[in-house]
């Protein structure tokens, strides 16, 4: 199936792409900043969200990317279970090289596919409504 007849045109779905993955990069970042500025004083549930929320994002962004780069649905569920696929298993091989394991940060990298998914296919059924 052919995804451009979802979009208005190529500049507009280019702009869109490319806003939606310079936010998430910015969200990410500025997660990854706030991490840094954490204090006792914080409740947990805040502390594991602001730990987990850059997999999210970046997960995201770079499916936006991933769309955006793709022309028909088949390539594009290929490639998002390999950017996923990919992202999970870095983070798992964080258990044997230097870093931080998080189950949380796991559960992110899902959630973000998960919500892609839902606002891709969403907006898909709308547009083939109206």
């Amino acid at each position: 199936m052919n995804l451009s007849q979802y979009v208005p045109n190529n500049k507009s779905r280019l702009t869109v792409h490319v806003i939606l993955a310079l936010l998430c990069l910015f969200l990410g970042m500025m997660t990854q900043y706030l991490r840094t500025l954490i204090d006792a004083n914080v409740p947990v549930l805040i502390v594991y969200a602001l730990n987990s929320l850059p997999s999210f994002f970046y997960v995201f962004g770079l499916l936006s990317i991933c769309l955006l780069a793709t022309k028909n649905t088949e390539k594009l569920s290929t490639n998002s279970t390999f950017l996923v696929a990919g992202a999970l298993g870095y983070e798992v091989s964080q258990l044997f090289i230097e870093g931080t394991f998080d189950v949380l940060d796991l559960a992110a990298i899902l959630l973000g596919a998960c919500l892609f998914w839902f606002l891709f296919l969403r907006a898909k059924s709308l547009n083939r409504v109206s």
